[in-house]
């Protein structure tokens, strides 16, 4: 990703102080930014193979800086997975989004 579009959109990430957690991987799957968040070797690979099988992400959920979460929504062409943990006001949300630079 070219230096000045990452830059751009770490400085969007840190204005956005509703998100307590932010984690944004290259196209290899590598931690190009985070926050609040420590992202695993594992998670890596998994994130980067989730959108390929909408039936074993679903089914199994996806593990966020080691809390698992239950995979509500699956939009493979649109590149958005997102689901919770949680109850109520104890749980928490995530929202893994593809995106396309170039």
């Amino acid at each position: 990703m070219d230096p000045a579009k990452l830059d751009a959109l770490k400085q969007q990430f840190e204005e956005k102080d509703e998100w307590s957690q932010i984690a944004m991987v290259d196209g290899s799957g590598r931690v190009v930014y985070s926050r609040g968040v420590d992202v695993s070797e594992e998670e890596q690979r998994v994130w980067m193979n989730a959108f390929g099988d909408r039936d074993s992400t679903v089914g199994n959920g996806m593990q966020v800086d080691g809390e698992h979460f239950d995979v509500h929504r699956f939009f493979g062409d649109e590149g958005l997975i997102y689901g919770r943990r949680g109850y109520g006001g104890d749980g928490a949300g995530f929202c893994l989004y593809k995106v396309r630079v170039g």
